[in-house]
């Protein structure tokens, strides 16, 4: 399995879950639960904004909504990088530190001309500074409750985190309601909504703390502001 390093930001290949360049044993279940909540922010907090962001300036609504396909383990590790640099000025180095671990994955395919398109997706977006840097913001708005962003926008985030929830989380109780469902019954109605409102806000609430955000890339962290001092 392919992991990257929580404490040096080294991408490895192996099932141990022990680091190749820094030694570090990484609890597998800590870093599984941060990559989770790093897919949900690239998600939700980037993917679908940039895309209903794109159509009210567009249009001046969201008129498409789409099922975006889950974000590729490339981007939840840079999202996990941001997160860490959520405390401190270091989240846009740690990002651009991480893309560059990433873009080294690509190299030798990348000579040969022979990068899928995916690949050569990432490998656009990887070295484009100014993505980067607005990926940077999108994850750590998400992190704080995507403050500020256009209501229009974040009505159709919050119904596609409702929609995730419903179809990964809820399939059995929704069927369940629909056999007993009764068109007059306000109260069973109330009951569903509410129920899958809090689900999604407790969806939301699942996150690194801040003293975990802190441990995330530790060393690689110093090593970032001694040479940004040393120059």
């Amino acid at each position: 399995m392919e992991f990257i390093c929580t404490n040096c930001g080294h991408i490895n290949d192996n099932e141990t879950f022990i680091c190749e360049n820094c030694k570090t044993q990484i609890v597998e279940e800590d870093y599984l639960n941060i990559l989770e909540y790093a897919k949900r922010a690239v998600s939700f907090g980037y993917n679908y904004r940039t895309e209903y962001e794109r159509q009210v300036f567009k249009t001046g609504e969201v008129s498409i909504k789409y099922s975006l396909l889950d974000p590729n383990t490339w981007y939840e590790w840079l999202a996990m990088a941001s997160i860490s640099g959520l405390i401190g000025t270091y989240a846009t180095d740690l990002v651009k530190y991480v893309a560059k671990q990433i873009l080294d994955l690509f190299k030798d395919k990348a000579k040969k001309r022979k990068l899928t398109e995916e690949e050569q997706e990432a490998v656009n977006f990887l070295s484009d500074n100014s993505k980067l840097n607005q990926f940077t913001i999108y994850i750590n708005n998400y992190y704080n409750g995507l403050p500020k962003i256009d209501k229009r926008v974040e009505e159709a985030i919050i119904e596609e985190e409702i929609a995730h929830v419903v179809s990964e989380h809820m399939q059995g109780n929704l069927t369940e309601y629909l056999k007993n469902f009764k068109l007059d019954d306000k109260s069973q109605n109330g009951e569903l909504f509410l129920e899958i409102a809090r689900m999604v806000g407790q969806k939301r609430q699942e996150k690194p703390n801040l003293e975990t955000t802190r441990e995330l890339f530790k060393d690689l962290k110093h090593d970032l502001i001694k040479k940004k001092r040393k120059k």
